[in-house]
């Protein structure tokens, strides 16, 4: 079955991974394995701002969009509530240091 290049718009075979005429690489839609999902999930929770690298790569996949957004919403959670400590940490730091007599 022949289907069209998304660059040059040449008609290849759907079995190629990349375009012989201009050398695009077709996206492959593959499912992610659980141990992937479960990696990028906990990366996104313990390595909340690198983790954004997996919802560039996943969002365009069919497959793996709900997994791809999963990751932004905690990415995004976990980055607002660590500025949340951060700022009623220097709070209680400000307020101990003014009742501090030297």
């Amino acid at each position: 079955m022949q289907t069209s290049c998304p660059r040059c718009g040449k008609e290849v075979s759907e079995d190629f991974i990349f375009c012989p005429f201009c050398g695009y690489q077709k996206e492959r839609d593959e499912k992610l394995s659980t141990f992937d999902t479960a990696k990028i999930l906990l990366g996104s929770f313990f390595l909340s701002p690198i983790s954004l690298y997996w919802f560039f790569k996943y969002y365009k996949n069919p497959l793996n969009k709900k997994i791809a957004y999963i990751s932004l919403v905690i990415t995004f959670t976990v980055f607002v509530l660590g500025i949340i400590t951060a700022v009623f940490y220097i709070k209680s730091v400000n307020s101990y240091l003014e009742n501090y007599d030297l």
